[in-house]
């Protein structure tokens, strides 16, 4: 992946997010190291995961809690992404409930150059990241200056969408980060 997502082999949230229990103590873990006053691993850069309400009741973004300049790189790829292949997606789904399911598929992705794979981030903060048709982030970090208190945001648009991710997130009910983006600049 391109310079935003480098490898980094650091390690908590050690619980392997394949299985519903362990993503549901991943997402407990993530969730203390987020009220912390550091940034939440991953980002590189002064931000935290507060309220986001003009997305839906309970929903969440990342926001800056400093300046950040244009040209920063602003996340890292850690080992707490990993990587699901698609035929093994529908048992482990059936595995969870259906809202644990959908909520799984809605914080995960494709990459554009890895359509066999859904990247899974159960406790990286980088799951709150939302779309914007006019993002302040992209693969290789700010796109311009963003301001303390500012959401980060990026274009869903550039995601992968093959047929078996459309399919899944049909089936639970959700859009894939395509479709999100293909929505949002229909208003």
């Amino acid at each position: 992946p391109p310079s935003l997502f480098a490898m980094a082999t650091t390690s908590s949230c050690t619980d392997s997010p394949a299985s519903p229990r362990s993503a549901q103590v991943s997402r407990a873990k993530a969730k203390d190291s987020e009220s912390s006053s550091a940034p939440p691993r991953a980002f590189l850069v002064p931000v935290e995961v507060r309220p986001a309400p003009q997305y839906g009741q309970d929903q969440k973004g990342v926001f800056a809690t400093g300046r950040i300049s244009k040209g920063s790189k602003v996340w890292e790829w850690t080992d707490l992404v990993s990587k699901v292949h698609h035929e093994s997606l529908e048992a482990l789904l059936a595995e969870m409930s259906r809202a644990e399911a959908a909520c799984y598929l809605r914080q995960a992705f494709v990459l554009p150059d890895d359509s066999e794979h859904l990247c899974v981030n159960p406790c990286d903060a980088g799951r709150f990241v939302n779309h914007s048709a006019s993002p302040n982030i992209d693969f290789h970090g700010a796109v311009r200056d963003i301001l303390p208190d500012e959401e980060i945001v990026m274009d869903y648009g550039f995601h992968g969408n093959p047929g078996w991710y459309q399919e899944l997130c049909a089936k639970y009910g959700i859009l894939t980060e395509s479709q999100v983006a293909h929505s949002v600049a229909q208003d």
